[in-house]
């Protein structure tokens, strides 16, 4: 007697909801479990090709199945890329101003608690990836308590009781006592959440430690979000002469940056093995793809024209003509209201170290994400078509405030630069 696999049960699953085709009962959990069993890289043809019977009848209105069938089939597509992998169609309208369903911190916590949640279920339940790959007992310990000490920074509201810091310095997990914490972040009061985190693990491949750097991933772009917000009003309250506010807001920015820092410690648990194996099948996905990542510089201010022209803006080109224009920055802000003596020395004094202040996180970031990808990735060439490591070392000269550099913020200059 047989057994039916996953992609048996979604086959069936989703050829049964065909008959009817109401969105709301759409089979997620069957059509989720197959793509996790396999991998979207390796999706069996007869999947593919039903999931994209679905997607046709799928009505305009049905926002989240149209989000995940489109992510699910983007191999298939030829669409492929940095949004499609992260599945951040998903994702990104739960934290989008000016109505967000919930806080950015929030968000990232329950990712990185869902993370931690994978990697004791693990433990629990065996290998539901390829054994060799997974991470023996010490370096999950590590992961464990790497990731609690991040939820310090970004525990969800309602669980401002949980002792994380005492539990990320135990000498060895207690297991129950883990599982109840991090059961305490579970998304659960908002079913919308909730689903929207489920559907978005959808790996290339079936190596463990995927999910780990798929969740790691969406934080960061979940934070770049945040600094594009946070940017933004800052340059608008300094447009509308409210320095104070600015400064606020270019150190809350910072403040993000810095904390999201620590999601590179727990990146760093993962096997270079297993990060090399699977990065086989993402070739075409990359970070230089992140579009909030590159908002967040030109509202900061239009970047030097090497960079304009380099790989990181020629991968998005909806952002790339922004920064052409010379968009309406910070620097602009600045430099007008300089002109136009707007502000009181104490003012500018503190305005100078705000600005200094998200320069210097900035280029910490830069050098945590250089060293971390050199370990990686060694010699490869970069998945998003660029020469790697290499292009990275170039990038480490770039600055945020670079027109502001040589009269106002000296650490702002460039390498090179009198």
């Amino acid at each position: 007697m047989t057994r039916d696999t996953p992609v048996d049960g979604a086959l069936a699953a989703v050829n049964g909801w065909l008959r009817d085709a109401e969105p709301e009962l759409f089979p997620f959990d069957a059509a989720l479990r197959a793509i996790q069993t396999t991998g979207k890289h390796f999706l069996p043809g007869s999947l593919s090709a039903v999931l994209d019977r679905a997607r046709v009848v799928c009505p305009d209105g049905a926002a989240v199945l149209r989000a995940f069938l489109d992510c699910a089939l983007d191999k298939k597509d030829g669409r492929y890329g940095y949004r499609s992998y992260l599945c951040l169609p998903l994702l990104e309208d739960l934290v989008r101003p000016p109505r967000p369903r919930i806080a950015v911190t929030e968000l990232v916590g329950l990712l990185v608690a869902d993370a931690l949640r994978y990697e004791l279920a693990a433990d629990r339940d065996g290998p539901a990836t390829l054994p060799e790959e997974r991470p023996d007992a010490a370096v999950r310990h590590k992961r464990l308590r790497y990731g609690l000490r991040l939820l310090n920074g970004y525990a969800p509201a309602g669980t401002e009781d949980l002792d994380v810091d005492r539990l990320s310095h135990a000498d060895g997990p207690d297991v129950p006592e883990l599982e109840k914490a991090l059961e305490s972040l579970a998304p659960s009061v908002d079913p919308v959440v909730a689903q929207r985190i489920e559907l978005s693990m959808q790996p290339v491949y079936v190596l463990h430690d995927e999910y780990l750097f798929l969740r790691v991933l969406q934080s960061y772009e979940t934070v770049f979000t945040a600094l594009v917000s946070g940017t933004r009003e800052a340059r608008d309250l300094l447009r509308r002469g409210h320095p104070e506010g600015a400064v606020a807001a270019l150190t809350g920015a910072a403040e993000q940056l810095d904390r999201a820092s620590l999601l590179f410690s727990l990146l760093a648990t993962m096997s270079i093995g297993a990060f090399r194996r699977f990065r086989e099948y993402t070739e075409g996905s990359s970070a230089i793809q992140s579009e909030q990542y590159k908002r967040f510089e030109c509202l900061c201010g239009s970047p030097r024209e090497d960079r304009r022209l380099s790989p990181a803006f020629d991968s998005v080109p909806s952002v790339a003509e922004q920064a052409a224009a010379d968009p309406d920055s910070i620097t602009l802000a600045y430099l007008s209201a300089r002109e136009s003596r707007a502000c009181t020395p104490r003012q500018w004094a503190a305005l100078d170290a705000a600005l200094a202040r998200l320069e210097h996180s900035h280029q910490h970031w830069k050098a945590t994400h250089h060293s971390l990808a050199a370990r990686m990735i060694g010699d490869a060439p970069g998945s998003g078509y660029t020469v790697g490591v290499p292009y990275l070392d170039d990038c480490l000269g770039n600055r945020l405030f670079w027109r502001l550099g040589e009269q106002y913020l000296p650490m702002s200059k460039e390498p090179g630069q009198p």
